[in-house]
């Protein structure tokens, strides 16, 4: 039977096993962009700054889309072709309630997030879910590091905010990706 609980495993399981394979590639792109650099520019169009954008894009494809083909394989063969009628608890396949379904990113447990919005084609969902960590995460740090105007930063201060943002994206995308499949199958 499937149940929010099982769900809940599932999906806190791939924000950990993606957290820290996304936070390891984020690691090796930014030793292999900002090597040899003692202090790390920020300011609007430093290249610290830009480089959010490609990492938003990467860290949200791979946590769209692993964890999506996973829970097909999972879900998909045992639940039959509608998941969330054989589902207990509160997860209704259309609104996903983070405090009860799948409360994975601390966060965000008070937040209602209308799944049924997001496309039931699979790439097409991935691509979406791709585009608004692009749009939505990588913006805002772009913006946020720009805003902070001619600052310097050491490495490691820069490696470890790339590790957090890799952090925070896959814990917010791999829910609602995992969400969305439920969903899409409902």
């Amino acid at each position: 039977m499937l149940t929010s609980q099982n769900i809940k495993k599932f999906t806190t399981r791939q924000i950990l096993i993606g957290g820290a394979i996304n936070s390891a590639l984020s690691l090796v792109f930014f030793f292999l962009l900002f090597r040899g650099v003692g202090q790390i520019q920020l300011g609007a169009g430093s290249k610290f700054a830009l480089d959010f954008l490609p990492q938003a894009l990467f860290v949200g494809f791979f946590s769209a889309l692993p964890p999506t083909l996973l829970a097909m394989k999972t879900f998909g063969k045992t639940a039959g072709s509608n998941v969330a009628s054989n589902m207990t608890g509160s997860f209704d396949g259309k609104d996903l309630d983070w405090g009860s379904a799948v409360a994975m990113a601390p966060l965000m447990n008070a937040v209602k997030l209308p799944l049924s919005v997001l496309p039931k084609a699979l790439p097409l969902r991935i691509a979406v879910l791709t585009a608004l960590s692009v749009i939505v995460f990588g913006g805002l740090a772009v913006a946020i590091t720009s805003l902070l105007g001619a600052v310097s930063i050491n490495f490691v201060v820069g490696a470890l905010l790339k590790v957090f943002f890799a952090l925070f994206v896959t814990a917010t995308i791999t829910p609602v990706a995992v969400g969305g499949f439920l969903a899409s199958r409902g």
